[in-house]
């Protein structure tokens, strides 16, 4: 998993568990209001009887018999009952004061001379019985936890059984629903996914079965617009070729300049066929495999040159990538013609990688992109206005972005400073 597709899915937890503790913050609210604070006089009310029941004991019997007294009621109860003198005088008791709300509900019940001291095992409430100080002493188990105890207990059980709770229902959903959001990237780039299958619950179902529905739709588009430009081309390219033969077995009637227009014009017309039967071409049909990106860049080149081109490559360490090597030969053919085209002087590509990327540079000398934004010319048909005297059909650079499209790139342009077009074609090394 992404570390994209984790945030999301730390998001989504978080969301979803939010409601349940909302929830149960409101109820402990409510219960600490309905039911909480009744419980506390009833606390209270019980404090103050053991006091008062301590107090009339200790008052009705001889002194001489308290100390038996106090040890019958030691052994046989949890509730213990100290004189207040040593060793358990006031070092013996704990720290804490006792709340004062507590403490003056307990000496309305029980008197003004008691008081007390709060710990964290037990309550130490003190009073006069006879003339002398006893410490009654209450373990914290009978004591009620306070009320922020409470709420943070319950809202951390509650996040705690929520936040569960949505990570495997999320994750659940993220399972079924991430391998269409993999397919509809696969379409993006030109792919064509397999066939989603129908499982999981009936609302994923029904998604499942829509996308396959929209992908084969698709399919079925695209390979009609391929078979119709490649029906096309082919009509177009058989009338020219049966147009070339005439004007050839024609050219001693011809003028040698008419002559020469006309089969410049059957050439250029040849060529945007060919640029049509790129485009209705499918990448898919390619499968991606290990190649020198850096042999197939000099290769060209090298082409180019013996044709009398000035182009020239400065190739870097690239390695070996997972590429569609015909693909990628016409990606970088149809930037070479363009800077040849347009800017009439050297051209040089160059070949880098970042990261896991391959970066493929292609720069002429020209003018550059004068009249228009430089990527608007990714677009089918999209020429610039001053090179609409020159042959081309404006789709050499669609084909070109689509190709890195489909390996998980990017095409981006520029015009250099020192005058020229600088295309960065970035591909997924894959």
């Amino acid at each position: 998993m992404s570390g994209l597709s984790k945030r999301r899915l730390a998001r989504k937890v978080a969301l979803f568990a939010l409601v349940p503790i909302l929830g149960e913050l409101v109820w402990v609210a409510v219960e600490t209001l309905v039911f909480a604070e009744p419980l506390r006089p009833g606390y209270e009310t019980e404090l103050a009887t053991y006091v008062k029941l301590s107090r009339a004991a200790l008052v009705s019997m001889p002194r001489n018999a308290r100390p038996a007294f106090l040890e019958e009621v030691n052994s046989r109860s949890e509730v213990r009952l100290l004189p207040s003198e040593p060793p358990f005088g006031e070092a013996m008791a704990p720290a804490g004061a006792l709340p004062a709300r507590l403490a003056t509900r307990l000496r309305s019940r029980a008197g003004n001379d008691v008081d007390g001291r709060m710990g964290n095992t037990n309550t130490w409430v003190r009073f006069v019985a006879g003339g002398r100080p006893y410490w009654l002493v209450i373990p914290a188990d009978r004591v009620p936890p306070p009320l922020w105890a409470q709420l943070f207990a319950a809202t951390l059980i509650a996040a705690l059984l929520s936040s569960g709770c949505a990570y495997i229902l999320i994750a659940q959903l993220n399972r079924r629903v991430g391998p269409v959001g993999e397919a509809a990237c696969a379409i993006g780039r030109g792919e064509t996914p397999a066939r989603l299958a129908i499982e999981g619950p009936e609302e994923v179902q029904e998604l499942r079965r829509c996308f396959n529905q929209m992908s084969e739709g698709l399919q079925r588009l695209d390979a009609e617009r391929r078979l119709m430009l490649a029906g096309i081309a082919h009509d177009v390219r058989t009338r020219l070729v049966r147009l070339q033969l005439n004007v050839e077995l024609s050219l001693r009637e011809l003028a040698g300049a008419r002559a020469d227009a006309m089969v410049n014009d059957i050439a250029e017309v040849d060529a945007m066929v060919t640029q049509f039967l790129e485009l209705a071409r499918s990448e898919a049909d390619e499968s991606p495999q290990s190649c020198d990106l850096n042999a197939i860049v000099a290769g060209i080149c090298t082409r180019y040159r013996l044709s009398g081109h000035d182009v020239r490559s400065v190739l870097g360490h690239v390695g070996l990538p997972e590429l569609r090597e015909v693909a990628v030969g016409r990606l970088i053919t149809n930037l070479v013609d363009n800077g040849l085209r347009h800017g009439e002087k050297e051209v040089e590509v160059a070949t880098s990688r970042t990261g896991t990327h391959i970066v493929v540079t292609v720069a002429d000398r020209g003018p550059g992109i004068r009249t228009v934004n430089p990527d608007a010319l990714i677009k089918p048909f999209a020429r610039e206005q001053t090179a609409h005297g020159k042959p081309g059909t404006g789709l050499g650079l669609t084909v070109v972005d689509r190709i890195a499209r489909a390996h998980g790139g990017a095409v981006k342009l520029m015009n250099r400073p020192e005058g020229g077009l600088l295309v960065v074609v970035t591909l997924a090394a894959g």
